[in-house]
């Protein structure tokens, strides 16, 4: 079965910045090692930490251009996560008040990536909210704070 998705083969991307922090806190982790559970490893895979951070990125309302970025994986992974698509493309409507940009997958990605990079430092900084595990802390700030 084919699945619609603009970003197949774009790249998503994390400032190089965290690139040694980001795997701690993923379940499934690319370089190896054992993950110590969800309550430090509150995310299954760096796709979705990417997409909480782009969440968190298009709540403040800001996109940052990362000068120093990384591709952890390619569009692809989200094939079968059409709701993530589906508010990258709501989002990018919203953003450039063109439309016609859902046809554009460059620029999708570029959105996306812009988000997520100021997403990333809100979601490292609630991660290490209190002096709790990662998941707990997370859950402490989105109660505190949205």
């Amino acid at each position: 079965m084919a699945f619609y998705n603009p970003l197949q083969g774009k790249n998503l991307n994390f400032p190089k910045k965290y690139k040694d922090k980001i795997e701690q806190y993923c379940s499934t982790k690319p370089g190896g090692g054992k993950s110590l559970g969800p309550s430090h490893s509150p995310f299954e895979r760096q796709v979705d930490l990417w997409f909480l951070a782009f969440c968190l990125g298009v709540q403040k309302g800001k996109k940052t251009k990362s000068r120093a970025s990384y591709r952890f994986i390619e569009g692809q992974v989200l094939a079968r996560r059409s709701y993530m698509i589906e508010l990258i493309e709501i989002v990018s409507i919203s953003d450039t008040r063109e439309p016609y940009i859902i046809g554009n997958a460059n620029k999708l990605a570029e959105i996306a990536n812009e988000y997520a990079a100021t997403g990333i430092d809100i979601l490292f900084n609630a991660l290490k909210y209190s002096k709790e595990e990662p998941l707990w802390n997370l859950a402490e700030y989105f109660k505190d704070n949205l």
